[in-house]
């Protein structure tokens, strides 16, 4: 077993655990599970150790109940600063964190850059209200696949800024709304946004959603072009060598087009 001290108090204990402070981490599989309150220089020494060492390679990171919003600034810019210089992470877990605006449009921002790789995000937990939610439109969903925003907050007119920016979105396949305060109302907006948004394709929900013929014909209607799609682009790839030129010179709108005729 390989046993390596280095400047940040870390030891590397093999390929599937490290050692903070005297604290046995879990690394196994790339993911790395904290639901235990620890403190700031916890924080600040781990995420050094993974911001410059070659060995560990994070892709799920998972952060409960560390109320990271409530003053624990320090572990927040921590986080922050990770995010800034990792690509291999595509999973990022924050529930039960009690975030606050300033939190949430700094990490939307963070996810919006080149560099951050992340496809789902969990936030769920974390008191976001209506006003919270208006924050959501500094998420860039050019990579974001899956979006948890279960129990939390969120009313009517949260759910309407979620459904503006799902517009133009034509990335986020999952979105997960349970336990939250919208009404009725709320399913206009999201019925109104599926009008245009043709890739989310799961909406898990709980009343009044789940009656909502509307919506629930927009959702399978975009699993079908979804998936007639890829039939069309894996057909394609069959009969010619240049796949990636293929696929590409393939316009989405047409194709749609095509389907509906």
């Amino acid at each position: 077993m390989l046993e390596k001290q280095n400047l940040y108090s870390v030891i590397v204990l093999g390929m599937d655990h490290i050692n903070i402070l005297g604290l046995k981490i879990s690394v196994k599989d790339g993911t790395i599970h904290i639901y235990k309150c620890l403190n700031d220089l916890f924080f600040e020494k781990l995420f050094e150790f993974l911001i410059n060492t070659k060995d560990v390679k994070i892709r799920i990171l998972k952060i409960h109940g560390q109320d990271i919003g409530l003053g624990n600034n320090h572990i927040f810019k921590a986080l922050c600063n990770y995010l800034n210089n990792v690509q291999t992470l595509h999973t990022l877990d924050l529930s039960n964190n009690s975030l606050r605006n300033i939190d949430l449009v700094t990490l939307f921002t963070i996810l919006s850059h080149n560099k951050c790789k992340i496809t789902s995000l969990n936030l769920s937990r974390n008191s976001l209200d209506n006003v919270r939610m208006r924050n959501i439109k500094f998420i860039n969903f050019t990579k974001l696949k899956r979006l948890n925003l279960s129990l939390n907050l969120i009313g009517d007119l949260g759910l309407q800024y979620i459904s503006e920016a799902l517009k133009g979105n034509n990335i986020l396949k999952h979105l997960d709304l349970r336990n939250n305060y919208y009404t009725n109302n709320g399913t206009v907006f999201l019925s109104n946004s599926l009008n245009k948004n043709l890739t989310l394709e799961e909406f898990i929900c709980s009343e009044p959603f789940l009656h909502d013929a509307s919506i629930k014909d927009k959702l399978s209607r975009n699993r079908f072009i979804n998936n007639t799609l890829e039939d069309l682009c894996m057909k394609a790839i069959k009969k010619h060598k240049h796949k990636d030129t293929i696929i590409s010179s393939i316009p989405r709108c047409i194709m749609i087009k095509y389907i509906y005729t």
